[in-house]
């Protein structure tokens, strides 16, 4: 068999070799079955291995999501609710989000007109719109800048439900992935009631039951066809589109938006007409001055109970009715005054040290800089009370006379207001009304170390400088720390610790915190008490603290800084200690102002 095989290879090996020579290969079409194999082949791996490593990716992306259902099942972060001294409600903070509604509770036309602007195409589509995308990018290629966006409404959802606001190319990604779980996991409808109950429009709070309230006073559910289109018209740029900021471009667009839904024929032409006839907005309403006082109790809260994890209840020391009654007050002045006035504070607390009334300015809503606890300003004359008690202390009397008149230390050279000077006198009569030489001339005999120390030890923190300035006032002091200073003299000699919380309960009525009063030791003794009493009492019944006295004030005393750049008023009656600064932001004068004059106003206005 060996053989015969062996001859038979032979015969055909030379048959091949007798065919002649070796052809030149032929370039063309005699190639192309050798190479189109090996072109297929390698797109061939290359789509698959590319496939491969495109669901891993996506595997990855999507395992990288916070947990879906936790996200879903999130609660609200914990209400803050304050209350008044008198249990009467001042504001919740933290509650962000409304009371949820469902599609079934609402009027057609509030998510119609939602749709009609934002996603048309939002009953048909899988939860991404290809075309919506192609679009946005067309356009926005077209301007240079992004002027529109592709995403639908789930995605929308799956950005305000489970991602953050970063614009990346992995939340992009992230967001589509979750649009397509959303549209598997959930009916058209309930992706519309999660959309209305995240949607953030006013005063950073979600949900379209909190807009509603607060745009027109009405729930969700009363929303008559105009208001929905304004809430649809501000879905593209809330503030853009406030109403209460921007009226006519808020009127403009939800003109807009009632044409989208006539196009998509939900309404009628008559019913939007009707709808565009009844736009009517009322005018913005500011927040109330309290919120200085709320935004103060939120910076020491955490302090007292640490990490917020259930509803609360905090009761403060805040009297709302006379927190109203200071407000007018302060308004009124500063109205009647705005060519030279332009800002104010009032800080009123009982003899605890418990705030009763705070207000920071003129207008929380323009500015929530507190004045009341932020600003430090030069005191001026109100000072002077420390310079007396020291030198009470030191064994001065009221009735001890002294010379008032010209005086100069080290070049410096103090004057009387309006360079008036009386002689001889007492130093309850150069108290009350305010002598400049005369409280120099004490700080010159007693020291100033002496007079320092005392108005430290009597609760006044602030940095003083070791010149004779400081007994006129140069320092500079917040109005809580003047009235904290202020307080021993008005409730028998005791220091005391501002503090605006009394207790903190659960919203089940667990008690979480309440403050302990301890035990204080006086900082005045008798008898430097009672002649600072006589003092206080002469400024505001012929002196300088006239305009403050009404039956109950017990006293106070009046500061001016040079050019009426400041004015003060700090008072008390058995009840209160309260103090009223005014004056300007940039520190320009404030001709014909002194602390005689507003400030005193202010004052009886607030406590009489």
């Amino acid at each position: 068999m060996d053989h015969k095989l062996q001859q038979l290879l032979m015969e055909r090996g030379l048959r091949r070799f007798e065919c002649g020579p070796a052809r030149t290969p032929r370039v063309g079409r005699s190639q192309r079955p050798v190479r189109f194999p090996r072109f297929w082949k390698w797109l061939f791996f290359t789509g698959f291995w590319g496939g491969i490593a495109t669901l891993l990716l996506l595997l990855i992306l999507f395992l990288q999501l916070p947990p879906i259902d936790d996200m879903l099942s999130q609660q609200r972060k914990p209400s803050i609710t304050f209350v008044d001294r008198h249990g009467e409600k001042i504001d919740s903070v933290n509650d962000l989000y409304s009371t949820p509604v469902h599609l079934s509770e609402l009027p057609p036309h509030v998510w119609q007109s939602i749709v009609a602007t934002e996603d048309r195409n939002f009953f048909n589509h899988f939860g991404v719109s290809i075309r919506g995308i192609f679009r946005a990018m067309y356009h926005n290629m077209m301007a240079g800048r992004t002027v529109q966006g592709g995403s639908t409404l789930t995605q929308q959802v799956a950005k305000n439900v489970f991602l953050t606001q970063r614009r990346t190319m992995t939340r992009k990604i992230q967001e589509l992935l979750l649009s397509l779980w959303l549209e598997t996991r959930f009916t058209k409808e309930q992706i519309l009631t999660l959309y209305l109950n995240r949607i953030s429009l006013v005063s950073g709070k979600y949900g379209i039951n909190v807009a509603a309230e607060e745009l027109f006073g009405v729930p969700a559910a009363k929303l008559e066809l105009w208001q929905s289109a304004v809430i649809a018209a501000m879905l593209k740029a809330p503030t853009k589109y406030n109403p209460l900021r921007n009226p006519d471009g808020a009127r403009k667009r939800a003109i807009l938006v009632l044409k989208n839904m006539m196009r998509e024929r939900y309404i009628t032409i008559d019913e939007a007409t009707t709808a565009v006839q009844r736009i009517k907005f009322q005018q913005p309403k500011k927040q109330s001055m309290h919120r200085y006082f709320i935004d103060w109790m939120m910076d020491n809260l955490h302090s007292h109970i640490g990490k917020i994890t259930d509803d609360i209840v905090v009761h403060t020391t805040l009297d709302l009715p006379r927190q109203r009654r200071a407000e007018k007050a302060l308004k009124t002045s500063l109205k009647d005054n705005s060519s030279r006035v332009k800002q104010g504070a009032v800080l009123a607390m009982d003899m605890q040290g418990g705030i009763v009334v705070m207000i920071g300015g003129r207008d929380y809503t323009n500015s929530q800089f507190n004045r009341a606890t932020q600003a430090k300003r030069q005191i001026g004359s109100a000072f002077k009370p420390f310079v007396y008690l020291t030198a009470f202390n030191k064994g001065y009397t009221p009735d001890d006379t002294i010379y008032d008149g010209p005086i100069t230390i080290n070049n410096w050279s103090p004057k009387n207001y309006k360079n008036k000077y009386y002689g001889t006198v007492t130093l309850e009569d150069a108290f009350a009304k305010s002598m400049n030489s005369v409280p120099v001339r004490l700080a010159k005999d007693i020291g100033l170390s002496p007079i320092i120390k005392t108005a430290k030890q009597m609760g006044l923190v602030t940095h003083f400088r070791r010149d004779m300035s400081i007994v006129l006032g140069s320092g500079e002091a917040t109005v809580i720390d003047l009235v904290t200073g202020y307080a021993p003299f008005a409730n028998g000699g005791f220091g005391v610790s501002p503090h605006g919380i009394t207790a903190i309960y659960t919203e089940k009525g667990d008690e979480l915190y309440k403050r302990n009063t301890g035990h204080r030791s006086p900082l005045i003794d008798e008898s430097s008490l009672g002649s600072m009493e006589r003092l206080f009492s002469e400024a505001i019944t012929n002196g300088t603290g006239r305009r403050a006295y009404f039956v109950g004030a017990r006293g106070g005393k009046t500061g001016t800084t040079q050019d009426s750049r400041d004015a003060w008023f700090v008072g008390f009656t058995d009840d209160y200690i309260c103090g009223v600064w005014v004056g300007n932001d940039d520190s320009s004068p404030m001709p014909g102002i002194t602390g005689g004059s507003i400030p005193a106003d202010i004052f009886k206005k607030t406590l009489q």
